[in-house]
């Protein structure tokens, strides 16, 4: 049987090699579609702050490499921070809180990192004064149609409103994150006049920091101010779902149109074989042996075809400096998706094929 299946998949190669390879071109176009979008709920974003843009390595750290250790408030926070940045291996240090208005409000060894692809308006500071702050829109937008003390309709770069007592002015302003102010000077005081409770501090370690760094920062920290509670910061997934599915919406016509071309191209070789299965079927060969041959049949051209999608997705990846990221898992998603869907409509335009008998086979067309 073995043997039989190798020269008939031979066969098919053979003889119609010109018509598989847009076969093969058709599933790969949708593998590479299928990755393209994996990767982006797999993965994670990658932050820009404009010009002064993070590497991807840093990026991949301040998602994965990162300890929180929550407090009730901000008494001696300036001598944990100043404690932990001098442990070898941390390479940066944060304050977060919400305020009473519902604002996320964070500060840093370095500018925190809120938005992507440098989306800002006005300039972007490397550092903040005093006073400056960098706001989202809809944080800006809902201090004014609150009336936060800004005598304004709405605040713009350079303008100045009041948060409690203190006074703030917004330096740069973002539309992709809800309700962030980042005052990287003036955090204690904003968080002091906002009548708030905990604030978390957390550090971005480098890689190879061991357990037991993680546990001497822990130890470190607990000599200055004994924190509530202390946690690794999960591993970000990337997108949303519903990011995912709007994503997928945008490539599903591309998606469809592909598979049905490289399918429907891939059931007329079949097609023009037919002789050769009306003569298997006179010899004996029963429907559930030919589905089985062709599904084999396919099912080798379909690694074929991943094979060069997912080497092309390699190479492209270390060409453009991108991190191979959740690799497992990518190409697992993509390889049982498509062939899921290649599966289904494979058998949906054979079946009527198969089921034929051995005559009505060698007359048809």
């Amino acid at each position: 049987m073995l043997a039989f299946s190798i020269k008939f998949m031979k066969s098919m190669f053979t003889e119609w090699w010109k018509e598989l390879i847009f076969v093969v071109i058709g599933l790969s176009l949708c593998i590479c579609i299928i990755l393209n979008v994996a990767e982006s709920f797999f993965g994670y974003s990658s932050p820009d702050w404009g010009e002064s843009s993070v590497s991807q390595r840093d990026d991949f750290e301040y998602y994965n490499n990162r300890i929180n250790f929550e407090f009730s408030d901000t008494t001696k926070i300036k001598e944990v921070i100043e404690e932990v940045q001098k442990i070898e291996g941390v390479n940066e240090v944060y304050l977060k809180c919400t305020n009473k208005e519902g604002f996320e409000i964070l500060a840093g060894t370095h500018m925190p990192r809120i938005t992507e692809d440098g989306m800002m308006t006005g300039y972007m500071p490397d550092k903040l004064k005093d006073g400056e702050v960098v706001v989202s829109y809809s944080a800006l937008s809902f201090i004014a149609s609150n009336g936060i003390e800004t005598g304004k309709e709405f605040v713009a770069v350079g303008e100045s409103f009041r948060l409690g007592n203190v006074e703030l002015v917004c330096a740069a302003e973002t539309s992709l994150l809800e309700y962030f102010i980042v005052s990287v000077n003036d955090f204690i005081k904003v968080y002091e006049d906002s009548g708030i409770g905990d604030v978390t501090m957390y550090y971005i370690y480098e890689e190879g920091f061991t357990e037991q760094q993680k546990k001497e920062v822990k130890e470190v920290v607990e000599r200055v101010k004994v924190p509530q509670k202390v946690e690794q910061q999960d591993t970000e997934e990337g997108v949303q779902w519903s990011v995912y599915f709007k994503y997928v919406k945008e490539w599903l016509l591309g998606l469809a149109i592909a598979i049905l071309n490289a399918l429907f191209l891939y059931v007329y070789i079949l097609e023009r074989r037919i002789p050769a299965y009306s003569v298997l079927k006179l010899q004996g060969l029963s429907n559930k042996v030919l589905r089985v041959l062709l599904l084999m049949e396919f099912m080798f051209i379909y690694m074929i075809a991943f094979s060069i999608a997912g080497m092309g997705h390699v190479i492209y990846s270390l060409a453009s400096g991108n991190i191979l990221y959740n690799t497992v898992p990518i190409y697992l998603y993509t390889f049982m998706l498509v062939m899921s869907m290649c599966i289904v409509v494979f058998f949906v335009t054979t079946w009527k094929l198969v089921k034929r008998q051995p005559f009505e086979i060698y007359s048809y067309r």
